[in-house]
């Protein structure tokens, strides 16, 4: 660490503790002016929360008298009578406390149901609602307050007469009933609404008004407010420019006030709170005197800081000889990259390159300051590609790619680029850094991996067709061999030589099996396999192939079972011929390689996502597979062990063949087994279904 920082640092620190001791006064100074500011935006706080707070309640209620609205529309119907609809009036009203009474109007503004039978007859004329719109226009309008408890007995108030004991707010909703446009009348509670109020706000910390948008007064906390009267210093004109603010007001009578107004997000009204200023600086008075209580922890707060701040000095000075340090060390990573590194201006000139750029593209350092990178372009990629980079630069920031250059001497070179866009704090472009890892020796790798994939793969399919051409010409005299062999049984030979014939049959008609494995296996691989897909009995299947090895199973004494869901569909749609070699091969295996116990053949369905799956489950109790060899029973050619195949026989195609088969049908094979105790296959395969067929079939 440089020593003369530390001293300067140090210096700094005592000429800043002198500076504290004089400054102490100024703090305590400014201390109290700010605490008399925050109080006074504190009291602002206040006020626009209550003014918040009311405006939210009430423009919820209204939107409850909506929500009436809503379900009267719904649940009446043209030619109800009064007193039924007053009926259901009142039962709506029981779930509204903030109203007085629901009535409806006619087409003259006559109460004609209420929630209220006095009201029934009384004319409410709509001229003193707000705002002023058609008639027919599904929009709630406020009108002005009322003095009494319902329409019955109370009177409009004309804003000249103090209010009385009780009074509420007449609200005006039309509302579809059938093909008749009728209007909703409810009376607001304005008692319910001042008692709310009351609960939440201090009567001695000033007042609430809650006007309409031209100004009238519906409600307020303070008892010498007129309803009904718009009041001189009334805030609803600051309305035409925003829908919520705050003031320093002077109200007659009640000097200086903080004003706090919010009008309804739904609904023609506002909520102003006026908190009066002397009594929010009357706890400005009490914080006032907490504050020079704590005029000593301040000091000593304000020590702290300064220590704080002679340590966060030192902290930037070992910073910055870190920075200094990792300065270096990247310089020396850019010089000792095996990687081009280009640095250039935002016009892409090419400003600074390590030395691995002249290592592996034959330019020195100097031949290429001030020049395009294009100057290592091979020609090989069109205007579209560069496009397309500059384009990903301009949005992403970044860009990466293969790219065809070409070194001094006229010899191309495959790099792998990425490019990076280097932008101040305030985004604006400095520099590009592309790196270019060269990827040639890689490439051509790839490409010669690439012929001998291609190779292999030609041979592959070579031997494919060469083992189905020579079984298929191996199973001709099989099968003449065969046909003589029986022709011979049929002539009556003595014991010793029917033994010899019957030996040759069982032998042929073996290789037979392996010679059909063979075949099938190599269309499979040639691709030359078909699928067919024709309706079929699942269960007709099953039967036939368990009535195939029943006589097997019975020779060998275990038992052979068929267990088919009732719910399994009568007909579907695939290939039964290939479902049948399947299960044969499964079987076949289930009861080769079982010696005690029995072999079972369970047929059902499973919901998916896709459909539905048809489950075959093959379960025997035999000897079973070890675990490290589940997997690879289904390779061609290869069995569990190979003591069972000297034991068993088979040409270990079987499985694989069953399991490709399966594949090609869209499902899948699935094999759990346990030494000792059996093996299960499950095959799922997605037949088509045939209900509309069997419908159709139905029909004729």
């Amino acid at each position: 660490m440089p020593h003369s920082r530390v001293r300067a640092t140090r210096l700094v620190f005592s000429i800043g503790l002198a500076l504290f001791i004089s400054g102490v006064v100024a703090i305590a100074g400014l201390s109290l002016w700010n605490l008399h500011r925050e109080t006074i935006a504190n009291g602002y706080s206040i006020a626009a929360m209550h003014s918040r707070a009311f405006e939210d309640h009430l423009t919820q209620s209204l939107h409850g008298v909506d929500v009436v609205a809503g379900g009267i529309a719904t649940s009446q119907e043209p030619g109800v009578k009064p007193a039924i609809l007053g009926q259901r009036l009142f039962d709506a009203l029981r779930h509204a406390p903030y109203l007085r009474s629901i009535s409806l109007l006619d087409e003259k503004s006559h109460i004609v149901a209420s929630s209220n039978p006095a009201n029934l007859g009384r004319r409410v004329a709509s001229a003193d609602f707000f705002p002023q719109v058609e008639t027919n226009t599904d929009l709630l309008r406020i009108g002005r307050p009322w003095n009494g408890r319902d329409f019955a007995d109370g009177h409009p108030a004309d804003g000249t007469e103090q209010g009385g004991d009780s009074g509420f707010i007449p609200v005006l909703r039309p509302i579809l009933v059938g093909d008749h446009r009728v209007t909703l009348l409810v009376a607001v509670n304005s008692d319910y609404f001042i008692n709310h109020i009351g609960q939440k706000f201090e009567a001695s910390a000033g007042r609430i008004r809650i006007l309409r948008y031209d100004g009238v007064l519906l409600l307020s906390t303070a008892i010498n407010d007129v309803p009904g009267k718009v009041p001189a210093e009334s805030i609803h004109r600051l309305l035409d420019e925003k829908d919520f603010g705050s003031l320093l007001q002077t109200l007659a009578g009640d000097g200086e006030v903080l004003t706090a107004w919010r009008a309804s997000r739904l609904f023609p009204f506002v909520v102003i709170t006026h908190l009066d200023k002397s009594e929010t600086l009357r706890r400005w008075d009490e914080g006032l005197r907490s504050a020079l209580a704590v005029i000593i922890p301040i000091l000593l707060i304000v020590s702290a800081i300064t220590v704080a701040f002679y340590r966060r000095q030192l902290r930037l000075i070992t910073q910055e000889v870190e920075i200094d340090r990792q300065r270096r060390m990247t310089s020396t990573v850019f010089d000792a990259s095996n990687d081009i590194i280009i640095i250039t201006d935002p016009t892409a000139n090419i400003l600074s390159v390590n030395p691995a750029f002249s290592r592996v593209t034959g330019y020195a350092a100097a031949e290429s300051i001030g020049r395009n990178p294009r100057l290592l372009a091979s020609g090989r990629q069109d205007a579209d590609f560069y496009a397309d980079m500059w384009q990903s630069l301009t949005h992403a920031g970044i860009w990466q790619g293969e790219i065809v250059n070409r070194r001094k001497d006229g010899e191309l070179l495959v790099n792998w680029v990425t490019i990076t866009a280097v932008r101040d704090a305030q985004g604006q472009l400095q520099h590009y850094i592309g790196v270019l890892a060269d990827i040639t020796e890689r490439k051509q790798k790839e490409t010669e991996l690439k012929a001998a994939k291609e190779a292999a793969e030609v041979a592959a399919l070579a031997k494919s067709r060469f083992l189905a051409t020579m079984s298929h010409e191996i199973r001709t005299p099989m099968n003449g061999i065969i046909g003589m062999t029986d022709l011979a049984l049929m002539s009556n030979p003595g014991p010793e030589l029917r033994g010899y014939l019957d030996l040759v049959k069982a032998s042929a008609t073996s290789l037979m099996g392996v010679l059909s494995d063979v075949l099938d296996y190599s269309r499979m691989e040639a691709g030359h396999v078909a699928l067919e897909t024709i309706p079929f009995s699942v269960a007709d299947i099953a039967e036939s192939v368990v009535a195939l090895f029943q006589p097997q199973a019975t020779e060998k004494h275990i038992a052979l079972k068929l267990v088919i869901a009732p719910d399994l569909p009568d007909l579907v749609t695939g290939d039964p011929l290939r479902l049948r070699q399947i299960l044969t091969n499964l079987i076949s295996n289930a009861i080769k390689f079982t010696q005690v116990g029995e072999v079972m053949l369970r047929v059902g369905t499973e919901a998916t996502n896709k459909g539905t799956d048809y489950c075959f489950d093959i379960i025997d109790t035999g000897i079973g597979i070890p675990a490290n060899k589940l997997d690879e029973v289904f390779d061609p050619f290869v069995q569990a062990d190979g003591t069972v195949t000297r034991t068993h026989g088979g040409s270990g195609l079987g499985l694989s063949i069953c399991r490709q088969l399966a594949q090609l049908m869209g499902g899948r094979i699935v094999l759990s087994s346990e030494v000792g105790r059996g093996t299960r296959f499950t095959v799922r395969l997605p037949f088509g279904a045939m209900a509309a067929m069997v419908a159709e079939a139905d029909k004729s």
